[in-house]
């Protein structure tokens, strides 16, 4: 009986990060996995209830957020990086 092959150890492709945010003026801090919206980051990982998400598809402007200025599709949108 063959032994069973052996494979090489991989970091997982959902690595966690961490970073600050500065949302209206207040500090925040949040860890999430690479592959997060800024959606979800704002509303799930920071409790942030302002931004709402409806049609997932950066069409309705539901979940609109100002980065800098500049308006983004957070549903749409990965996650700043660190």
């Amino acid at each position: 009986m063959a032994s069973p092959a052996v494979f090489p150890a991989v970091a997982g492709p959902f690595s966690s990060e961490k970073a600050t945010f500065l949302v209206n003026g207040k500090s925040y801090a949040a860890e999430y996995e690479a592959r997060t919206t800024l959606w979800e980051v704002i509303s799930m990982k920071l409790g942030l209830t302002g931004t709402n998400r409806s049609c997932n598809r950066a069409s309705c402007g539901a979940c609109s957020v100002l980065l800098d200025g500049t308006p983004f599709y957070s549903c749409h949108t990965w996650r700043p990086k660190p």
